[in-house]
């Protein structure tokens, strides 16, 4: 079965949705209308009882008026929105979430002993966290995997190589990328395509 028919009689969350391209679109507006899905290769629907659930970091109303998500859709999602704050502007969550992670990594990984570092806590807290809680999560699992007699501390976090890559001009310079790339490449290749990469 797939994901709507393993949910019936319950509840569904597609996470993502803003992102999701629009002939797949045009099919969940129809599951959604009809309230019912066909298997492939089967001619009988099978009817749905599903609550759905769905997430987005997309402003989904802009995505509409750029015509990159169908306004019916919208519009048949938009039942209930729940705003949700990114974590730079959450604080208070941080540490919360950092020690449900280390205890849940701590668990996969068998340590015995887990702890943030007060200086860990402190980078927790001071990062800006442009990846929201799925980076906290990462740098948490990275942490409980390279740490020392189960104590992490801030270079186990490895958050100052995110914040470099973030604000690094070289991470996000196409030319300095183009140049390397070149480099790299013999010359007839790239005279083949006209410099182009």
């Amino acid at each position: 079965p797939g994901w709507f028919e393993a949910a019936n009689g319950g509840t569904l969350f597609l996470d993502e949705i803003g992102d999701l391209p629009m002939g797949l679109q045009v099919k969940l507006l129809r599951v959604l209308q009809e309230r019912e899905v066909t298997r492939i290769g089967a001619r009988t629907p099978i009817n749905l009882d599903v609550r759905l659930i769905a997430a987005t970091n997309v402003d989904l109303a802009m995505a509409v008026s750029s015509g990159r998500f169908r306004e019916d859709l919208y519009y048949r999602l938009n039942v209930v929105t729940i705003p949700l704050l990114p974590l730079r502007e959450r604080r208070a969550d941080i540490l919360p979430l950092a020690r449900h992670f280390l205890e849940i990594y701590g668990k996969k990984v068998n340590a015995k002993h887990l702890d943030l570092s007060a200086a860990a806590e402190e980078a927790l807290y001071s990062h800006d966290w442009p990846g929201n809680i799925r980076e906290l999560e990462n740098a948490i699992y990275r942490a409980t995997l390279i740490c020392h007699d189960g104590l992490i501390v801030p270079a186990d976090l490895a958050l100052q190589a995110s914040e470099a890559l973030r604000t690094s001009k070289l991470a996000f310079d196409n030319s300095f990328i183009a140049e390397r790339v070149a480099a790299q490449l013999s010359d007839e290749p790239l005279a083949q395509a006209d410099g182009v990469l």
